[in-house]
């Protein structure tokens, strides 16, 4: 079994609710605007996999997972999953003039998570000793300063790929000055306190991920239709959601919903034959999906955001102007 963190997430209550008290109420009136259908499928991993195809990002057909280490920096990991779940939406679905970040040599370049990791513990006052960090604080990093990829930056920072000893030191001694500028150029414009069933399916369906962060347990098996169970102990935990929303039918009629979580603990959950669902064959790695019941416990927690209006790389001008984009 892998070596993984289980306890990154660090609840902060008053934080949460400061954040969510700062936005304007716009925010959650677009949010509770949004169309949503219960019985319709949404699958926005697959507009990330068609983003990325070709890199190393993508195997076999199948979004890959990411790897937090020892390090318990899992909410870094759940906002580079979410901002580059929904900045691939603003591509192929909101049909925005942008294309996907790239690194020196032209590839597909992801969000970095150390980098994200780090920024949350900045701009919430959390440097120094110890792991963990909260949705609220990656919610603020990407709002007030941005996103950083796998690519180099000035000053000989490399960021081409996740380093654990990178993200304990950024983590204790902050991000260097050069990121931060760099990042400055590709904020989220807005974000949302997700606290809802029918906000988060509405969500997935218009295309935005959600980071979520609890104190919820999953199995490593899943059913037939690729849902797993809630298990005990708990993780203080934060992982990416949104990547999809299913609905079937059972054999007595009745429907089975759920949504789409990935965690960043490498293939923690890939032994053979461990199904998929047969509306997801090409179900991202490390991924399940979660009862909607047991999702609206996550949401309860208080600490989940989705984020929206990403400043991306531009083909042609962007009317900043238009709207926020829910």
């Amino acid at each position: 079994m892998a070596n993984y963190n289980k306890q990154g997430w660090s609840p902060n209550p008053a934080a949460a609710d400061a954040l969510a008290e700062s936005l304007p109420e716009l925010y959650g009136q677009q949010v509770d605007a949004l169309a949503v259908d219960m019985d319709r499928c949404a699958y926005p991993y697959r507009l990330l996999v068609k983003a990325w195809r070709g890199s190393k990002y993508v195997s076999g057909g199948r979004l890959q997972t990411l790897n937090q280490g020892s390090v318990g920096s899992c909410v870094g990991h759940m906002g580079s999953r979410v901002a580059d779940l929904t900045a691939a939406c603003d591509i192929h679905l909101r049909r925005e003039p942008e294309r996907v970040a790239l690194d020196a040599a032209g590839r597909p370049a992801c969000s970095a998570p150390d980098y994200c990791y780090a920024i949350s513990r900045q701009v919430s006052a959390s440097l120094g000793r110890g792991d963990g960090s909260t949705g609220s604080a990656m919610a603020r990093a990407f709002r007030e300063v941005g996103v950083a990829y796998q690519r180099t930056y000035a000053a000989g920072v490399d960021l081409s790929r996740y380093s654990a000893a990178r993200c304990r030191d950024w983590a204790r001694r902050g991000v260097p000055a050069a990121v931060v500028t760099a990042a400055t150029e590709h904020p989220f414009r807005s974000t949302t306190r997700v606290r809802t069933i029918d906000q988060a399916v509405a969500l997935i369906q218009n295309g935005y991920g959600i980071g979520i962060c609890s104190g919820l347990a999953w199995s490593t098996r899943r059913d037939k239709y690729g849902f797993s169970r809630r298990v005990r102990p708990g993780w203080s935990h934060a992982m990416a959601a949104g990547l999809a929303y299913v609905s079937y039918k059972a054999n007595n009629g009745r429907p089975v919903r759920g949504i789409m979580v990935q965690n960043s603990w490498g293939p923690w959950n890939e032994s053979t034959g461990n199904p998929r669902g047969s509306l997801t064959p090409d179900m991202p790695v490390g991924a399940f999906i979660c009862h909607l019941d047991d999702f609206a416990k996550v949401l309860s927690s208080g600490d989940c955001w989705s984020y929206s209006g990403f400043k991306g790389f531009q083909n042609s001008p962007f009317d900043w102007e238009a709207g926020l984009g829910w």
